[in-house]
């Protein structure tokens, strides 16, 4: 198992960390020291926790700023900005081409 490997390879002076589940991350206290887990508001589901950037640079440190997008949320952008009439941006959604 992972905690097999872990516990073996650590006792031989080797540079090496077990790869983490969400969860696991999540509850993680040296994840947490580091603070590694964000609260974000999803505009759909309300407060998620989810893991922050994992380098912390001084200069540019980074944030996590939103959730992933929802499926569709950014579709009549991305269509606008290749040229598509809100006319066909309608009727590709209602033949279910995009969502």
């Amino acid at each position: 198992t992972r905690d097999e490997w872990f516990a073996e390879l650590r006792d031989v002076e080797l540079c090496v960390a077990p790869v983490l589940d969400l969860r696991e991350a999540l509850e993680d206290e040296h994840q947490q020291a580091r603070g590694m887990t964000v609260e974000i508001t999803d505009p759909v589901v309300g407060p998620v926790r989810q893991v922050g950037i994992g380098p912390k640079f001084s200069a540019t440190p980074g944030e996590v700023r939103s959730t992933a997008p929802h499926q569709g949320e950014h579709t009549d952008d991305v269509l606008e900005g290749l040229g598509y009439s809100a006319e066909q941006i309608a009727e590709l959604r209602a033949a279910g081409t995009v969502a």
